[in-house]
């Protein structure tokens, strides 16, 4: 069980009734989804009777709501801190790679006193749901944490359009999130090789591609015909390319 608190002499003291619930609901949110949990699983998981749950929460939205506003401001106080500490210099990694990794590493570690791996995966579930709890919890806590990313992107990249940015920001957000809730997916068809819990490599690896793709020309679009006929790239086009676009 995590320490959250300690008295004088500097022993541990468990965990609050509040933060318990909000551990555990975490927890189960991540395994199965928000939806298919219930109050009553998270309180014989948490050892409260429903007096507890209602003092705290009042509702399993309240719940959920109450969860992302403990996660949330770590995940993007964490950014913004490593955001400001990028900077070009000898023996440093390239700028891009910088701004993206302040931007991934924070969502795979538990900094924070309460906050947990189950709780950003949470968040991630939220995001792909949408609705109002994220809404709120997004405009609060992530608007303007994005928008001096994008800044910061718009400040490193000259050549690259403003549209594209915000495109290829998007495809960050969507690897991060999907990394983070497990990728379940992925982890079947490659039997194992892709392995999201090893975080140093999610990190790698999402930040080498997604710079790679900060980075790349933009294309006025993806010329099919040409493709088919083997006239782009010396060559005929991939049977799997094809298969996909037909």
């Amino acid at each position: 069980m995590r320490m959250a608190e300690a008295d004088e002499s500097g022993k541990a003291l468990p965990l609050s009734t509040k933060n318990r619930i909000l551990d555990v609901a975490a927890r189960l949110f991540a395994r199965t989804g928000i939806d298919a949990v219930s109050m009553q699983e998270i309180m014989r998981e948490a050892g409260v009777n429903v007096a507890a749950i209602n003092y705290h929460f009042g509702s399993k939205e309240n719940l959920v709501s109450a969860m992302a506003d403990r996660e949330a401001p770590q995940v993007a106080e964490h950014r913004l801190t490593l955001l400001s500490q990028c900077a070009d210099g000898p023996g440093r990694p390239p700028l891009i790679e910088q701004i993206v990794e302040a931007f991934v590493r924070p969502t795979f570690l538990d900094r924070g006193q309460h906050g947990s791996i189950y709780g950003r995966r949470t968040m991630a579930i939220l995001n792909f749901q949408g609705g109002e709890t994220y809404s709120r919890i997004y405009n609060l806590h992530f608007l303007a944490v994005d928008r001096r990313f994008i800044q910061a992107l718009v400040a490193a990249l000259p050549g690259i359009p403003l549209d594209a940015i915000h495109w290829r920001y998007a495809s960050l957000i969507a690897a991060v999130m999907y990394a983070i809730t497990g990728g379940i997916r992925i982890r079947h068809l490659s039997k194992g090789l892709y392995d999201p819990t090893d975080i140093e490599r999610a990190v790698r690896e999402i930040v080498s591609f997604q710079s790679a793709a900060f980075r790349a020309e933009v294309s006025d679009g993806l010329n099919v015909e040409a493709l088919k006929s083997g006239k782009e790239g010396g060559g005929p086009s991939p049977p799997e390319l094809l298969f996909h676009q037909r």
